[in-house]
C-alpha cells in the first residue's frame, strides 16, 4: 500500500471486498462483502466474466480508432456486457448489460429520433457502471497484476471523488483495517 497523501484524504463511499479462494475450479476470488456497491459489481462482473488479458490490446486499438474517427461509441461487446464511451465526452466509459444494447438497436428501428447508445442508457436509467477512461485502463492493468500475484485479499472501492481502485492485502485483517480506517 503506497497511497501517501491521497490515502490521508480518502473517504470510501462503497467497496467490494474479495478473498482468494482455495484452488478450486472457477473464479479465483470470492466476494466477501459488497457494501452499497451494486454498480461496482458491474465492473467486477466485467472483469470476472468478460475481460481476458488479450482484450487489453484490443481495447487500446479500438480506442485509437474511435479517437481518430469519432464515429462509434462501442469499444467492445462481450458475451453479456458492452463497453462503450460517450462520444461527446470520450473520458466517460460505461459498462452495461449487452441486452440493453440489443434493446437500443430494436428501438432505432421504431424511433424517428436518432440517439446514441450512451444517450439511450442514460435516458432510460439502465443498470450501468460509469468510469473515467484513465481509471478504467489503470484498473485493467491492476487486474493483470492481481491475477499474476494473487494477493490474499483485494478491495475494489470508489471514493467520494468517484475514483475507483483496487487495493491488495496480504491478509483479510489488513483489508478490514483499511476499510474501517477509510469508511469513517
Amino acid at each position: 500500500m503506497h497511497h501517501n497523501l491521497k490515502e490521508f484524504f480518502m473517504k470510501i463511499i462503497k467497496y467490494i471486498a474479495l478473498e482468494l479462494k482455495a484452488k478450486k475450479v472457477g473464479s479465483l476470488y470470492a466476494i466477501r462483502n459488497k457494501t452499497k456497491a451494486f454498480d461496482l459489481l458491474e465492473m467486477l462482473n466485467y472483469l470476472f466474466f468478460e475481460y481476458t488479458r488479450t482484450d487489453f490490446d484490443l481495447i487500446i486499438q479500438n480506442l485509437e480508432i474511435i479517437d481518430e474517427e469519432h464515429d462509434d461509441e462501442i469499444i467492445m461487446h462481450g458475451n453479456s456486457r458492452t463497453l462503450c464511451l460517450d462520444l461527446e465526452n470520450p473520458d466517460n466509459f460505461y459498462i452495461c448489460p449487452m441486452t440493453d444494447y440489443l434493446e437500443f438497436e430494436k428501438s432505432l428501428a421504431t424511433s424517428k429520433q436518432q440517439s446514441s447508445f450512451v444517450q439511450y442508457i442514460l435516458q432510460h436509467q439502465l443498470d450501468l457502471f460509469k468510469i473515467d477512461r484513465k481509471v478504467f485502463l489503470k484498473l485493467l492493468q491492476d487486474w493483470h497484476t492481481i491475477l499474476q500475484n494473487k494477493p490474499q485479499s483485494i478491495i475494489l472501492y470508489q471514493d467520494k471523488v468517484n475514483y475507483v481502485e483496487f487495493v491488495s492485502f496480504e491478509s483479510k485483517e489488513q483489508a478490514d483495517q483499511f476499510i474501517q480506517k477509510n469508511t469513517k
